[in-house]
């Protein structure tokens, strides 16, 4: 399809998605979401793309959803069907999910304001980098509207429960060093350096085992639902075993024994 509100980029095993209304900075329409959600699920079934990073245009990176388009979002929905509209809380919700739930390793490169559901989005990825200008807010309150977009589940996990509801009850913004400091984001990178050094890792890890980390992502994640070490040590066994099955694991370890390092090819 013909993207209007996002930049699809494919650089060897690396997708770039980039936000694409820097006038609005960024802020969600029924069309950039659609075209979001397209891209994502094409992306997912593309086996030559092994890592996923988002960021946005110009000096925002998305300021959550362009409100006021009825007869747009109306359009888009019936896009996708009642049926899967009726399994979701929601078509911009959606969009976040659509994201969260990708088994590929997937990195955010926050190059300004994150806001409502640009926050959710960027808590929807895997590691979140931070330029020096970014900032963070939650801003349901402001509109007295409950959190949604699966920010009751991102942030929390994200920062713990007090500076969660901390931040969901103020609604103030929190600014890059402060998010580092939280454990928001990974790290606070020099506004020039942040895509790059996003991508550098990004193509990093596209060299990796890609089941490997595809298992990694899913032990990580339902262990955190989970309580039960039993249980988690048993997913564990599980998914090593289906490692263990893999040529990358074959060839993990003929690196290993001919010393040298590891050319794996995501099988």
């Amino acid at each position: 399809m013909e993207y209007e509100e996002l930049l699809v980029e494919i650089e060897g095993q690396v997708a770039q998605l980039t936000l694409n209304q820097p006038e609005k900075l960024n802020a969600l329409t029924p069309r950039a979401g659609y075209e979001l959600i397209t891209a994502l699920e094409q992306l997912e079934a593309d086996d030559g793309v092994r890592a996923i990073l988002l960021t946005g245009a110009g000096r925002g990176f998305c300021a959550g959803v362009n409100l006021g388009q009825t007869e747009e979002l109306a359009k888009y929905q019936a896009l996708f069907g009642e049926r899967r509209m009726k399994e979701h809380p929601g078509f911009f919700p959606m969009v976040v999910e659509t994201l969260g739930m990708s088994r590929k390793p997937t990195l955010c490169a926050v190059n300004g304001v994150a806001a409502g559901l640009g926050l959710a989005l960027a808590l929807a990825c895997d590691i979140r980098y931070a330029s020096e200008s970014a900032r963070f807010q939650t801003i349901f309150m402001k509109r007295a509207m409950v959190a949604h977009g699966g920010m009751a589940y991102y942030l929390p996990r994200a920062v713990g429960t007090a500076r969660a509801l901390e931040m969901l009850w103020t609604s103030r913004p929190v600014d890059a060093r402060r998010a580092e400091e939280i454990g928001l984001v990974s790290e606070v990178i020099a506004a020039d350096e942040l895509l790059p050094r996003t991508l550098e890792t990004a193509h990093e890890i596209a060299s990796g085992p890609t089941v490997t980390q595809e298992l990694d992502k899913k032990v990580i994640y339902d262990a955190m639902a989970t309580t039960d070490l039993r249980r988690v040590m048993q997913l564990e066994g599980w998914a090593s075993a289906l490692a263990r099955n893999t040529e990358d694991s074959a060839e993990g370890l003929r690196s290993f024994v001919e010393r040298r390092e590891p050319v794996f090819e995501g099988r």
